[in-house]
């Protein structure tokens, strides 16, 4: 069975699909944020020509614009429509730009643009006829790609056509004059996979009745299978924080028993395929080319999931034999051409990674979730080594009760942790655990002057709880 969950309500919005109980996908956009497409106003704040590039001003926030063509157009205080390319990172500002189009089925409109041109397929005759008849019709910054299918109209239908785009454009050229901001809206990130999996999903659960109304009158035919549930954030499967903890977890299981390590900085991701948990304890050439298979399709999932863009390297297992490059390699560019991903295979580097670059979209799982860059990863060793430090201090200040919150997949681990070094160090606290998944670090201690009101708080906000000692 598949269910759509989709929560439209705050300002970060999803679309979840479960198939079976399992995420099969995720979309995610933020409603605040501006998107890849989005139609904007904005004012030139300054233009900088050693660098060809305007700084625009959209009221609530900054973006650059790139000067390639008619720069002599472009001056400061000048208000433009345009449309964003590239949203802003921690680092960089958002990229926007004036090359615009209009179309319908016969011309496709370039208000910014100096330039006239024909499709190819039309007839020699009919193209300097449409040339001499256009070239009188377009002002200096106007232009046009006039479409094969204009080569069966008359001179006065295709000049009715050139207006209909025109008047497109003058009608959002006035709003300039009246506000800043977003004109007009790129669809929902979830709407091309609507369009196309609509007749085989079985059921959709909306946090909003307006929302739902809105989707039924879209898509009648499965009206029936489309609700609107009061209590949405009680039945959803995952509370956003969950979901955080699930997409951008550092390490992805395989089916292998092998795992993804993922991490990332300002410059690149690396993925490192890691067999030491693998179920297998063989070593041979081909099992890690079968480890290797499996870890390519699911570093392009994680790819894909995330929006990871940029430079990506891949750690594979003990591709010395060229022929197993290949395969690998052979087998990334028809999965990226199978699934249609922005995504380029550059090849092997010098010191042995497959090296891909992937084409930015929009803001990334880590950007919608907004997870930091991760610091360097202690490990779990060090982790307890850290807690014997600390839990040593509060044992020099001879408190009463220290309160431990960690992260839900070093709890088990911790805790054992703990028992031990209080048998070797005999602590004279009470300790109380428990798992806090909104923790951005390891754990964090807490001293409690009352081991009572502590476990009567916990208990009331209904955390599961431990008392070792």
């Amino acid at each position: 069975m598949r269910t759509l969950y989709l929560q439209v309500k705050s300002d970060k919005q999803y679309c979840l699909e479960l198939t079976n109980g399992n995420i099969t996908q995720f979309f995610f956009q933020t409603a605040s944020s501006y998107r890849v497409g989005d139609l904007v106003i904005g004012v030139v704040q300054d233009i900088d020509p050693r660098i060809q590039a305007a700084f625009i001003d959209l009221g609530n926030e900054e973006a650059y614009m790139p000067l390639k063509k008619q720069t002599q157009s472009i001056y400061k205080g000048k208000r433009l429509l345009l449309q964003v390319e590239k949203t802003a990172t921690n680092t960089k500002r958002m990229t926007v730009s004036n090359q615009l189009e209009f179309s319908n089925d016969y011309i496709v409109f370039f208000p910014n643009e100096s330039t006239l041109k024909i499709s190819s397929k039309m007839p020699k005759q009919k193209a300097s006829d449409i040339d001499t008849l256009l070239s009188k019709q377009l002002s200096e910054y106007e232009g046009v790609l006039v479409r094969t299918a204009a080569q069966h109209l008359t001179d006065e239908q295709l000049i009715e056509s050139l207006n209909d785009v025109r008047s497109k454009w003058k009608r959002f050229e006035q709003q300039t004059k009246h506000k800043l901001g977003i004109v007009v809206r790129q669809k929902d990130s979830w709407d091309e996979h609507l369009q196309n999996e609509i007749e085989f999903i079985d059921k959709i659960v909306c946090d909003d009745v307006n929302y739902a109304g809105v989707l039924r009158k879209k898509f009648p035919q499965v009206s029936e299978r489309i609700q609107f549930d009061a209590l949405f954030y009680r039945h959803r499967p995952f509370s956003l924080t969950q979901l955080s903890e699930k997409f951008t977890a550092r390490k992805v299981k395989l089916n292998s028993g092998a795992e993804l390590v993922i991490d990332r900085t300002e410059a690149m991701t690396v993925i490192d395929v890691n067999t030491a948990r693998s179920r297998s304890h063989q070593v041979s050439e081909r099992l890690f080319q079968d480890v290797n298979k499996e870890a390519a399709i699911s570093a392009l999932k994680e790819v894909q999931l995330r929006e990871i863009s940029g430079i990506i390297l891949i750690d594979f297992i003990n591709l010395k034999q060229k022929e197993n490059r290949k395969s690998i390699e052979k087998l990334l560019r028809g999965t990226i051409q199978q699934w249609n991903l922005p995504i380029q295979v550059v090849g092997m580097t010098k010191l042995g990674l497959m090296e891909l670059t992937a084409k930015r979209t929009g803001e990334s799982i880590y950007d919608y979730f907004q997870v930091e860059e991760p610091v360097i990863q202690r490990s779990e060793e060090f982790i307890v080594h850290q807690l014997e430090d600390e839990l040593l201090a509060y044992q020099a200040e001879r408190v009463e009760c220290i309160e431990v919150s960690v992260k839900p997949n070093s709890l088990v681990y911790v805790r054992e942790a703990i028992r031990k070094l209080h048998q070797h160090h005999e602590f004279t606290f009470s300790l109380v655990i428990h798992a806090d998944s909104s923790l951005q670090s390891p754990f964090k201690l807490f001293k409690i002057g009352d081991v009572d009101w502590l476990l009567e708080k916990l208990q009331t906000e209904g955390k599961p709880i431990d008392k070792l000692f």
